[in-house]
């Protein structure tokens, strides 16, 4: 019987060395899936840094309408200004050139009552 128990004892230390290969087996998806597990959460943590950027970015630009309004604005009134000032030196121009053409006229009529 010493042959049957050595055999026995031999099958159990195989199904003991193969649950063993098994648990190690299953150890090292276990490990795969923490890793898998892990990228995923690096993943959503970035996902979360970029979404919170952009959140940023989009306040920013918020802030920054309002104040490019202003900017438009008072460009448009600085135009304005401008465009007044350049009538009135239109206007200016335009009276001078009269005053030209009166002294002018002025002029030719002292030559003619002045005679030869």
């Amino acid at each position: 019987m010493a042959i049957a128990t050595d055999v026995d004892d031999h099958r159990n230390d195989v199904d003991d060395h193969r649950n063993g290969v098994d648990d190690h087996r299953n150890g090292v998806d276990d490990h795969r899936n923490g890793v898998d597990d892990h990228r995923n959460g690096v993943d959503d943590h970035r996902n979360g840094v970029d979404d919170h950027r952009n959140g940023v970015d989009d306040h920013r630009n918020d802030v920054d309408d309002p104040r490019n309004d202003v900017d438009d604005h008072r460009n448009g009134v600085d135009d304005h200004r401008n465009s007044v000032d350049d009538h009135r030196n239109s206007v200016d121009d335009h009276r001078n050139g009269v005053d030209d053409h009166r002294n002018s006229v002025g002029d030719r009529h002292q030559e003619v009552d002045a005679g030869p």
